[in-house]
């Protein structure tokens, strides 16, 4: 994967009982876990260069949907 990349995450949640920003928090396991599947080599400022958030309910299938996508050069 060439560096650096943006990353789409679209958090599917169960109801509105978490605020965003406390669901959100999880991006943090999700760089992690694409550094130990050497998927980026680090998660700075040098491999990651946008993240967007985005929020929907969905009650029967409650999940997560990561979009990577590589900068253009």
């Amino acid at each position: 994967m060439t560096t650096p990349i943006n990353l789409k995450i679209t958090w599917y949640c169960k109801n509105k009982r978490k605020d965003p920003d406390n669901v959100a928090f999880g991006v943090k396991f999700i760089l992690d876990g694409m550094q130990q599947a050497r998927m980026i080599e680090n998660d700075g400022f040098n491999e990651i260069k946008e993240i967007h958030h985005y929020f929907v309910v969905d009650k029967d299938c409650p999940r997560i949907e990561i979009e990577i996508l590589e900068e253009e050069k």
